[in-house]
Parts: C-alpha cells; sequence; structure tokens
C-alpha cells in the first residue's frame, strides 16, 4: 500500500491491491497474501510470482521525481524456452517484449537487463504483462540504475558446418494482386509466436516498385495471409527492406531503399504506425543499395552496396544510431563476387560473424560467405566459390521440383528479433526469392516468389 520512489527494486509479490488479471482461482502457491488470486510462492530469499500464464499481468504504482530515462533490470525465469514478458503504463508500450531467462528448474531465477523506459514526473501505474507463451516466474523489477550482478545472456548455439546442404520448398508467398509481377527482396522476423515479413513488389499497373507486409504463425500459412499494401501508409514505400527490434529504444526499426531511410514504430503489426521515413546515412554515395543494420555491445555497423564489387561500411555508437556519416570499404573485387543484397549475423553461442553477398559466376544467383570474430573485420573466406557457394544450384535440392536456378536476396529466420540479428548455426532457414528460369523480359516484370530454404 506504498508507491516506491524510482530508482527502486519492486518485489513481483508488492503489486497494486485490484491490479492484476490471473487465471486461475485461489493464491496456488498459498504465501505471503490472501488478498488475491495471484499465485505466489516462496522462494530462496523471499517470495515470487509464479506460474503466470499467457495474457495474465500485474500492476505497480511507483513515484518518479523527474521525467527522464529509466534502466529496467528484471529478475525472472522459465524452465521452458522462450517465454516473453511486456512493460506498459496507461495502455502506453514501454517494452514490447523481454525474453525470460530459462532455467534449469522452477524457483530458479537470472538477472537480465529490460532496457529502457521513458517516464513522465509523479505517480505512474507500470503494468508487467506475460506477452507470450504459458508458464513464466517472476521475483522483482528494477527501475534506474542497477549496481548488483547481471547474470550473462544465454549462450547456446552451433558452430558454422564444414559443408552446408540445403532443401528448398516450393514457393510459399507469390503476389496478392494480378498486377503485381513479383514479391521479392523479404525481410522476416520472429515475434510473439508469428513471422512477420516485409517485402518489394513491383506493381505493372505503376510501372514502380511497392512494398508489402503480412504475418502468419507457420510457412504453410503464408501463401493465405493478408498482404497489407504499404504505399499510401504514412512510411509509403520500403524496398528492400530490413526489421529488427532496437532493443536500447524500445521500438521496432524499418531500413530501406532508395536512399537509405529509417522508420519507427512500436506495433510491428500496424502498417499505419510506422513513422515518416527518415535519412539514415549522411554523406550517402550515388547508386547506394540493400542497406543492412547490426550491433554489438558498443556500436552499430550499416552495410551497403552500389553494384560495383564493392561492399561498405558506416559506423555509429549504440547511443547516436540511427545517426551514420561516411563510410569506409570492408571489401572489393569482381562485381559480380561482391554484387548485393549483402546480410551480417552474429552466430548465437560463438564469437563468429556471417557475412553473405548475393553474385554469380556463370549465370544462376548465388551467395557466398565470409566470417570475422569482430563487425569491424577482417573477413575471411568461407564458402566464395560456385562449386562450394554458401546457397547456390551447387548445395540446395527441390523435392518438390525446381522451380528456380537462381538463389537470391533473403534474409534468414532469426534465433531473436533485436539488433544483434543473431541466428542459430544448428537450425538455420533462410527465406529467399527465386522465379521461373525461363521467364525473361525486363527485370522489373521478373516473376520473383519467395521460398524457404532449410539446413539439412
Amino acid at each position: 500500500m506504498y508507491a516506491p520512489s524510482v530508482p527502486a527494486t519492486i518485489e513481483a509479490e508488492d503489486f497494486d491491491p485490484a491490479g492484476y488479471e490471473d487465471s486461475s482461482a485461489g493464491n496456488e502457491g498459498g504465501d505471503y497474501r490472501t488478498d488475491t488470486d495471484v499465485d505466489i510462492k516462496q522462494v530462496s530469499g523471499g517470495y515470487a510470482v509464479g506460474w503466470m500464464t499467457s495474457g495474465e499481468w500485474l500492476e505497480y504504482t511507483v513515484y518518479v521525481e523527474q521525467e527522464g530515462d529509466y534502466d529496467v533490470t528484471i529478475r525472472s525465469g522459465s524452465a521452458m524456452a522462450g517465454r516473453t514478458f511486456s512493460l506498459s503504463q496507461c495502455d502506453t508500450p514501454l517494452i514490447e517484449s523481454f525474453t525470460a531467462p530459462q532455467v534449469s528448474d522452477w524457483g530458479q531465477f537470472k538477472t537480465w537487463s529490460a532496457g529502457t523506459v521513458h517516464l513522465l514526473p509523479g505517480y505512474q501505474k507500470i503494468r508487467v504483462t506475460v506477452s507470450g507463451d504459458d508458464y513464466v516466474d517472476l521475483d522483482w523489477i528494477h527501475i534506474g540504475p542497477f549496481s548488483g550482478t547481471i547474470d550473462p545472456p544465454d549462450e547456446t548455439g552451433c558452430e558454422l558446418p564444414g559443408q552446408l546442404s540445403w532443401t528448398s520448398t516450393s514457393p510459399v508467398i507469390a503476389p496478392a494482386q494480378s498486377s503485381w509481377a513479383s514479391v521479392k527482396d523479404p525481410s522476416i522476423v520472429r515475434f510473439n509466436d508469428r513471422y512477420h515479413v516485409f517485402a518489394t513488389v513491383y506493381d505493372n499497373g505503376l510501372s514502380s516498385y511497392g512494398s508489402i507486409y503480412m504475418n502468419f504463425s507457420d510457412f504453410t500459412q503464408a501463401g493465405s495471409a493478408t498482404q497489407n499494401y504499404m504505399r499510401n501508409t504514412t512510411v509509403g514505400n520500403t524496398v528492400a527492406p530490413q526489421v529488427f527490434y532496437f532493443t536500447p529504444q524500445n521500438r521496432w526499426y524499418l531500413i530501406t531503399q532508395w536512399g537509405g531511410t529509417y522508420s519507427t514504430t512500436t506495433d510491428i503489426s500496424n502498417v499505419n504506425s510506422w513513422s515518416r521515413k527518415q535519412p539514415l546515412l549522411a554523406g550517402e554515395p550515388s547508386d547506394s543499395l540493400d542497406f543492412w543494420v547490426i550491433c554489438d555491445d558498443t556500436n552499430c555497423y550499416l552495410f551497403f552496396s552500389r553494384d560495383d564489387g564493392t561492399l561498405y561500411m558506416s559506423k555509429t555508437s549504440i547511443g547516436n544510431f540511427p545517426n551514420f556519416s561516411g563510410y569506409t570499404t570492408v571489401m572489393s573485387g569482381a562485381q559480380n563476387v561482391l554484387f548485393e543484397a549483402a546480410n551480417v549475423y552474429k552466430v548465437k553461442g560463438t564469437d563468429q560473424y556471417l557475412l553473405i553477398v548475393e553474385g554469380w559466376q556463370s549465370g544462376p544467383r548465388f551467395f557466398r560467405a565470409w566470417t570475422s570474430n569482430s563487425l569491424d573485420g577482417p573477413w575471411t573466406a568461407y564458402k566464395t566459390s560456385e562449386s562450394n557457394p554458401f546457397m547456390g544450384l551447387q548445395n540446395v535440392s527441390f523435392p518438390s521440383g525446381q522451380w528456380t536456378n537462381d538463389i537470391s536476396h533473403g534474409e534468414m529466420v532469426r534465433a531473436g528479433y533485436d539488433q544483434k540479428m543473431e541466428i542459430d548455426a544448428c537450425n538455420m532457414q533462410y527465406l529467399y526469392q527465386g522465379r521461373n528460369p525461363n521467364a525473361g523480359g525486363n527485370y522489373n516484370s521478373l516473376p520473383y516468389r519467395l521460398g524457404v530454404l532449410n539446413l539439412n
């Protein structure tokens, strides 16, 4: 019955008397409080709210002396992977998703940083909601600078394999409107148990490129998912997009061309919520395309191409993102080797980064790959030939029939959804563009479709 002043540690069991939603009758833990149905159990060092299921929430009233940005640290745990919370304030999102650490047994917890929130002065009501699957425990939340011990993130994964072979699906996404010649250049992220896909379309009726957004729970549903045309939204067309959640600012970013721009939202599923596009790179050279952002713990890196056999990069601090200025050369070579559609990923559970770039040799498009222990390089050749590609006809099979010769512009299904762009080398999937090899004519009208590569 009091409102702690920020900075403060708020015990999970000290929620407001009427500030909760619990799906089960009675306090199943039976500890600490008898005035609510929230399940409270005794744990080492005190109490915790346990057995939280999807949609349940708790509210805490705090007093903020001064408006500002405040760090949030959460101690929680689940014996199941991928359980998530969200934080809001009077229906305003503060942290869209925080993944609870996986622990070996119930009653165990880890302390992780959840990001930064902006709070107004005065009494504020903070709501914590289970935003994903059932069963997660919450011990406490700390708002403000945290001087305790932050547990290291869960880092388990596989090294990149020495040999690669992939199996391709048939096309899973085709243009939904008859005037659209193609759907291509996809960006994909898995969030809240759904795939969110942004992609380019070429509209023959308007003789111009546009973009779409769609979401679905499984690739078997991708073909019937609604394709939302973005042409008349505030953000407009987002050609060759990249989407990710920037944790330090608790917002989604959509990176696009031409030229390099960014847009933001707190609701990835609402195409009308994206802000107007803003310039991304001061001093951007002419003909730049295929912009790609990835961050480590200190800096953010912007990779891009110009179809000239050179891969370029700009760099800025986490605190200065998304303001990039100037650029350097990462590597250069023949046009067909370093052409376009560069992706850069952190390999989860390792100190390794993976760079892939689309090019060609004898004809069809394929991806070469390099690795490094730093986003600053240097980059070492990994799979760089047509006979031994990262992804290409030499190592892709088509059980349902070969529908494309090109393995072209796409994106890996990531292990997370934030700016670190992590992938799980144990389970790689790549959403890519391909086309009927017998189709010809103007490049803009080529009938690109989207398929999925699965690592064997």
